[in-house]
């Protein structure tokens, strides 16, 4: 019975030692701007998703987190444009959506003009992103901002470089996603997970019923409101919680997590 017990708990500490596992980050031992260009990351970027129609990687230093989002796929880089990007953190590693920037807002112009293929059409809904926005954040409030806005600490653009390539990025300092701060000894031993989700374009035929109904292409969708500091935001069937935005109904997001624990100085890059 005592020989039970001791394989029983063996086995407890082993499945407790395989939860939480995550691989070490890489380092960001280089600048980067949020300026939209892919100049300052090495390519190919180090993850894709199944389809290989995006590419993305997720780097630390000593003070920020910085995530590259990157695709040529025609379809992709609209479903960025029109059904919006939200990026997500959880400081337990757990996949959780607590923490989300939203950048760039789902767009509600009329799907028939846009689902055609060309660059002006894209560079319209490129130019209509103007705000993104937080939720959940430490020490950054709920709410609406430029991305050239010096009061918020996070930094973000979008961009096409060359005619081709459309560029996400992202600067968010870790003391707006760590409750502790910084990279302490406990922080490091945790796992901590960022995901990547975009919205889907609505479904043709459907968008169609709609316009020949007079309606927008989008069913009804509950928004949730927030925002401080004068940013207040609506919750309603239909308009959306983020500035009256709405993220278009469809059958599936793309969704993209990576999981890691937090490189230090000397780790890959």
């Amino acid at each position: 019975m005592k020989g039970l017990f001791a394989f029983a708990a063996a086995v407890a500490l082993l499945c407790a030692c395989a939860r939480g596992t995550a691989p070490q980050g890489h380092y960001q031992s280089t600048p980067v701007v949020a300026d939209g260009q892919a100049g300052d990351w090495s390519q190919p970027l180090r993850f894709t998703n199944p389809r290989h129609t995006l590419s993305f990687n997720v780097t630390n230093d000593a003070r920020n987190l910085y995530i590259v989002v990157m695709t040529r796929d025609d379809r992709m880089q609209r479903r960025i444009l029109r059904a919006g990007m939200d990026v997500f953190f959880d400081p337990k590693g757990k996949m959780d959506k607590t923490i989300d920037l939203s950048y760039p807002e789902s767009n509600s112009t009329d799907p028939l003009t846009f689902n055609q293929d060309s660059l002006y059409s894209k560079n319209a809904l490129l130019a209509a992103a103007s705000v993104y926005n937080t939720s959940g954040f430490h020490n950054v409030e709920n709410g609406q901002y430029n991305p050239g806005d010096k009061h918020s600490p996070i930094q973000v653009a979008l961009a096409f470089h060359g005619d081709s390539l459309l560029v996400y990025e992202a600067i968010v300092p870790l003391y707006t996603v760590l409750k502790r701060g910084g990279l302490d000894t406990k922080t490091l031993r945790r796992d901590f997970s960022v995901g990547i989700v975009i919205g889907n374009l609505p479904d043709q035929r459907s968008a169609n019923r709609n316009q020949g109904n007079g309606g927008n292409g989008f069913r009804p969708h509950m928004g949730f409101g927030m925002g401080m500091g004068g940013m207040g935001m609506g919750m309603g069937m239909g308009g959306g919680g983020r500035g009256g935005q709405q993220r278009p109904q469809a059958s599936q997001n793309e969704s993209d997590w990576y999981t890691f624990k937090f490189a230090q100085p000397g780790a890959p890059s």
